[in-house]
């Protein structure tokens, strides 16, 4: 339970700390924001070696499961 709990907060620092400048300096502008977004949450799962693959996976389906609603939420045609 503990390491779940710290892979939440690495994860949640990663989006809060700088994922914002990193796509902004991205050059690959050509690619979708969510493919982005997974790279993003890639690299920061990389960086946590102790998160397992259930962990991982887990916290993956959470963000894109969020991410389609919020495009619901802000989307007439959804």
């Amino acid at each position: 339970m503990k390491i779940a709990h710290y892979g939440w907060i690495a994860l949640t620092a990663l989006f809060l700390s700088g994922c914002s400048q990193q796509i902004l300096q991205r050059t690959e502008a050509a690619l979708p924001l969510v493919v982005q977004w997974n790279e993003l949450a890639l690299a920061g799962i990389r960086e946590e070696p102790a998160i397992r693959a259930p962990a991982v996976s887990r916290q993956l389906f959470l963000l894109h499961a969020a991410m389609y609603d919020a495009w619901t939420a802000f989307d007439d045609q959804a």
